[in-house]
């Protein structure tokens, strides 16, 4: 709300992700078992229930949630930090529409585009847990009723459904350790430093540029990442 009465005073606007559970270092993309931060346990329920409903289990341990304005976009990469590969990362679009392109396990396989609409979910598993991904156009539409999608609400929820309704948030919950077995993690897992919950682009730019630094390449967050193609998509070359 606060951010509806004085947005030129908001830091929202640069706000580019949000990570829960064990927290992704973008630097090195890795994870440390001691750095780790609150999992909501109904989000963790959620994603579980989705991943089975595709015949899969997943144990969600983390989650990456990136901000879209109308005009961000995020280029093709892989999700291959997690040291379990062999569990699905569940993926819960909100807000605006976007254009997803799924394509292989190289950038020369040509992308598959598929429109993403609030509500829908993403289930990446088996071979496709490990295809190049990317999002190259948030759909900005004139008007969008978030209200009604919502239902009854409290005033706080009623302001975050008219920001949403010029904007898109992506919720992607993964499995990040490897299990010999039930409530043990895999000691060889890939681990590092993982300090901050919150970040903005490292050279602080605004959501609305685009990262040019190389030493920025791994970092696919909305607000530095490559210009795709979505009217012919190719490639992520």
């Amino acid at each position: 709300q606060r951010h509806l009465d004085s947005p030129d005073d908001s830091l929202l606007p640069r706000l580019s992700w949000v990570t829960l559970g064990y927290q992704y270092q973008w630097t090195s993309r890795t994870y440390d078992h001691s750095k780790v931060a609150e999992f909501p346990p109904w989000l963790a329920e959620i994603s579980s229930q989705l991943a089975a409903a595709c015949g899969y289990k997943l144990h969600a341990e983390a989650a990456i949630i990136n901000y879209y304005h109308s005009h961000s976009t995020m280029g093709g990469h892989l999700d291959d930090a997690e040291a379990c590969q062999d569990v699905p990362i569940v993926s819960i679009s909100l807000g605006l529409p976007a254009v997803y392109l799924l394509g292989g396990e190289t950038k020369a396989t040509e992308p598959v585009p598929i429109l993403l609409r609030t509500g829908d979910v993403v289930v990446q598993g088996g071979v496709s847990r490990r295809f190049y991904h990317g999002v190259p156009r948030v759909i900005a539409l004139p008007e969008v009723d978030m209200l009604s999608a919502f239902g009854s609400m409290r005033p706080e929820t009623a302001a975050f459904a008219k920001w949403l309704a010029s904007h898109r948030i992506n919720v992607n919950v993964r499995q990040v350790f490897g299990r010999t077995q039930e409530g043990q993690k895999d000691s060889t897992a890939k681990r590092a430093r993982a300090t901050s919950v919150f970040a903005t682009c490292p050279e602080g730019l605004a959501s609305e540029d685009v990262c040019k630094q190389p030493e920025h390449r791994d970092c696919h967050c909305a607000s530095h990442s490559r210009d795709l193609n979505a009217k012919k998509p190719r490639s992520f070359q």
